[in-house]
C-alpha cells in the first residue's frame, strides 16, 4: 500500500514540478484567476443591465398581436362588431422551469356597443396570443 502511494506521489511529482504533487506556481499566482472573475462580473452586470431594455421591446413587439387577440375575442362574447381595446397593465411572466419559454402578459380594456369587459391576453411570440377573460364567466343575454 505504502510503495503505491509513492509510486502516485512521483507520477504527481513529475507532472506538476513539486515533490509534494501540489503544482508549481508560476508569476502571479492567482492573478489569472481574478481577470478571469472580473471579466465574468463585468459580463453578468453587462446582460443584467440590458435585460430590462430587452423586455420593454419584447412587450413592445408583442402589443399589437395581444390587442389584436382581444379584440377578435370580445367582437365574439359580447356580440359587438365595433369594440375599442386599451392596456391597462402589461409585465413579462418568467418561465417556472430552467429552459422554459417566457411570456408577455397583458390586462386589455374592451368597451362597444354599451358594454365592458376586461381580458387577459398571454403570449410566448408575436404570432402567438390567447386572450381570456379576467371573471372566467359568459355572459349568456339570451336567457
Amino acid at each position: 500500500m505504502v510503495s503505491r502511494v509513492k509510486q502516485a506521489g512521483s507520477v504527481l511529482s513529475r507532472c506538476t514540478g513539486d515533490p509534494r504533487g501540489r503544482g508549481v506556481r508560476r508569476g502571479g499566482g492567482w492573478r489569472g484567476g481574478w481577470v478571469a472573475v472580473q471579466v465574468l462580473a463585468g459580463l453578468v452586470v453587462l446582460v443584467g443591465g440590458s435585460g430590462c431594455a430587452t423586455q420593454q421591446q419584447f412587450l413592445n413587439q408583442i402589443e399589437p398581436t395581444a390587442l389584436a387577440a382581444a379584440q377578435s375575442r370580445a367582437q365574439f362574447e359580447l356580440n359587438c362588431p365595433s369594440v375599442t381595446t386599451s392596456i391597462l397593465s402589461r409585465k413579462m411572466i418568467e418561465p417556472v422551469w430552467v429552459g422554459g419559454i417566457p411570456r408577455a402578459e397583458y390586462t386589455i380594456g374592451v368597451a362597444g356597443c354599451g358594454q365592458r369587459s376586461v381580458y387577459m391576453a398571454v403570449c410566448p411570440d408575436s404570432s402567438n396570443c390567447n386572450a381570456f377573460a379576467q371573471t372566467g364567466r359568459i355572459i349568456d343575454s339570451l336567457n
